[in-house]
């Protein structure tokens, strides 16, 4: 038996499928920027995925594996050597595989490895804390079976994110649900001091959790061992999350979403440029859907889809229908593996989702191809559309039970001690407010607010003397996010390097940069936009000025290959970033959309900022998310590097007028401005 300990590492080099006789390959480097699968039920894309798990394994690179039915865990049957040679496979190959060790888990069940996912979870400091909160108060409240978007929803996600928030400044860790009873009750008179819900709303969350802490919904918070990425990463161990038990669609949701988000938090702090980890979903439309529907999931897969090639996690994923699955995320794949399609409507979706990279197929090639071929789309590896057949598994292809995972996992079973849990009832009482918000100082006082407003107000018609009525004024704390930022310069040629060290404010609820100098502050807009394209987008748009210039002077600048530029640009111009011109021969292309940033990094520097604690207002909650800001900023300003972040708050005056109709006039409360 030849063991994984004993490969070469710089073998990396992945084999697809045949073409023939021909091995397709996949580099790592592709790898890593994500394969898709698509083809109807039978089509044989479980097996392209498992194929692919299997490649890596032998390679010594670990696969995180999310199975719904049981399909992917029979990866821990290995074939037969002899018969998997019988069938074109490699001795050495099939010898190394007998060596893989495969993991199952099973969230809050011994039916394989017990695995328990706490969703408050404490990051390793307050600042990463403070931008997970957002993300971990939405899957919790969706395991308490609260509707996204619904108003109940949002005000208890108010209450969660105030009492989570305020916990952690105190470095007082909320580990389980009971605590963060305590702590809910424990804040209930400075909770209701701001208005967030009604004394229903919050009787009505404390009921939600206090069953959660004794339903089945328990378990998976608390019985079996903590998740713990760190786990799945020895050298080619392919782990298992078996997920067909949990009989709730809404634990599944949860569980995938806690798992993604504790994932993309791991590889924040363990970058690499080569591939590290395969992470594979089969069947992901559920928690992927298309169009404005959201699940607890969607979120936080979007994010790992956009983000990890840059840590080297590369993402696998496959579908029956591509219609139902979020066609924003298909450009984050630069791998398509196209099975069979008898619908017409979904191979009409795979012709429109590949003309975005400027490529066409004839998909109605997709309705009659064999079961276990595919047409692969690769530009980075073929300059072709390959068709391929899926090879012989190392392993062997069938629906493991449960009661077959639970034999072959009884060994891998940890000694953990069941606890009971009772129902903790609780009465709210309430306790003081808390100071440590982190507020601008109020300077623009009650009457003066009444001032502006005044001078505001229009005649209701143009013969009337009539004139605007005001119906409400309120206060608001508008969440930023001021980023310190360390810029690199570099000076005589490059020769020598100059540091510099600035404040930058970004709205956690619109996106856009805000400045503030000599007292006054002012908004940047077209920012925003930014995050609707991944890094690579912005810095071909950030090379590009507003003049014309010839394309492969272009490429020479991004230095990227001329088949990458051109998908990059395709999809640019869709978003109407950049336009395109032929002018004989060449091909000429300019930005279109410029955002309102200055050229240099140290124009967004907010200057004399007078910040103090507490502040009264309605608390707005955040939207946008801290690391696609930062991400999205670093990579339009080159030699940017964020050292820190913290979330403060702006108070905004909303005045409300009545006339014909209704219209709201918000004032900085900070710098005394009107915000338009």
């Amino acid at each position: 038996m030849i063991l994984i300990e004993e490969m070469d590492d710089d073998f990396m080099d992945f084999v697809l499928g045949k073409e023939g006789k021909k091995d397709i390959r996949l580099s790592e480097k592709v790898l890593v920027k994500h394969l898709l699968a698509f083809g109807g039920s039978g089509s044989g894309k479980t097996v392209l995925l498992k194929g692919m798990i299997e490649e890596a394994a032998i390679q010594g690179v670990p696969s995180l594996v999310i199975d719904l039915q049981g399909d992917l865990s029979s990866l821990s049957h290995s074939g037969g050597v002899e018969e998997v040679v019988g069938k074109g496979r490699d001795r050495k190959d099939a010898e190394r595989y007998q060596g893989v060790s495969v993991k199952i888990y099973t969230p809050g069940s011994s039916i394989g490895i017990p695995v328990s996912v706490n969703p408050l979870f404490t990051p390793d400091s307050k600042e990463e804390a403070e931008s997970f909160l957002g993300s971990m108060v939405s899957s919790l409240l969706g395991l308490l079976g609260y509707t996204l978007g619904s108003d109940s929803e949002r005000m208890a996600s108010a209450l969660l994110y105030l009492c989570l928030k305020d916990s952690w400044k105190k470095e007082k860790k909320i580990e389980d649900l009971s605590v963060l009873l305590d702590s809910l009750v424990q804040r209930a008179e400075y909770l209701k001091e701001q208005s967030l819900c009604s004394d229903d709303e919050f009787k009505k969350l404390i009921k939600k959790i206090n069953t959660a802490t004794i339903g089945s919904s328990n378990k998976i918070l608390t019985y079996g061992l903590p998740l713990r990425i760190e786990e799945f990463m020895k050298k080619g161990q392919i782990s298992v999350m078996y997920l067909n038990h949990l009989s709730d669609q809404r634990e599944k949701d949860f569980f995938i979403s806690t798992l993604t988000l504790r994932l993309y938090h791991w590889m924040l702090h363990h970058p690499s440029q080569g591939l590290q980890l395969l992470f594979c979903v089969d069947e992901i439309a559920p928690y992927l859907p298309a169009g404005t529907k959201m699940t607890l999931a969607k979120s936080p897969l979007q994010l790992m889809f956009k983000q990890a090639r840059k840590y080297g996690v590369g993402c696998m994923v496959a579908t029956q229908n591509p219609g139902d699955i979020d066609y924003r995320s298909f450009a984050q794949f630069s791998t398509w593996c196209l099975g069979r399609l008898t619908a017409k409507q979904d191979r009409k979706k795979v012709e429109e989702g590949l003309e975005s990279f400027g490529k066409s197929v004839d998909a109605d090639r997709l309705a009659s191809i064999s079961q276990g071929n595919f047409l692969l789309f690769s530009p980075d590896e073929y300059d072709r559309v390959v068709e391929f057949s899926t090879r012989w598994l190392l392993s062997e292809h069938k629906t493991l039970t449960e009661k077959e995972i639970k034999e072959l996992m009884k060994d891998e079973q940890p000694k953990i001690p069941v606890v009971e849990r009772k129902e903790k009832r609780v009465i709210a009482r309430g306790v003081k407010s808390s100071k440590e918000r982190k507020v601008f100082a109020l300077r623009l006082k009650d009457d003066e607010v009444e001032e502006l407003v005044e001078s505001k107000r229009k005649r209701v018609g143009l013969l009337s003397s009539k004139r605007e009525e005001v119906v409400g004024i309120k206060k608001n704390l508008v969440p930023l996010v001021k980023l310190h930022v360390r810029e690199v310069q570099k000076k005589l040629l490059g020769f020598s390097k100059e540091t510099k060290e600035y404040d930058v404010l970004i709205s956690l609820r619109d996106g856009e940069i805000f400045i503030h100098k000599n007292g006054k502050m002012k908004a940047l807009k077209g920012f925003k936009l930014l995050l609707e394209v991944d890094d690579e987008d912005i810095a071909v748009v950030r090379v590009l000025g507003k003049g014309w210039m010839e394309e492969n002077k272009l490429q020479k600048k991004v230095e990227y290959s001329l088949e990458r530029l051109r998908k990059r640009l395709s999809r640019l111009q869709r978003k109407e970033f950049v336009e395109k011109e032929k002018k004989e021969k060449e091909i000429f292309w300019k930005r279109v959309y410029s955002p309102d940033l200055p050229s240099k990094l140290e124009a967004l520097h907010s200057q004399d900022l007078v910040l103090t604690t507490g502040g009264e207002g309605e608390v707005l909650q955040k939207i946008m998310d801290e690391s696609s800001l930062i991400g999205s900023l670093c990579a339009w300003y080159e030699g940017c590097s964020v050292e820190s972040h913290e979330v403060i708050y702006l108070p905004v005056f909303e005045v409300v007028l009545q006339g014909k109709q209704k219209r709201i006039l918000r004032f900085n409360g900070y710098s005394r401005e009107e915000i338009y």
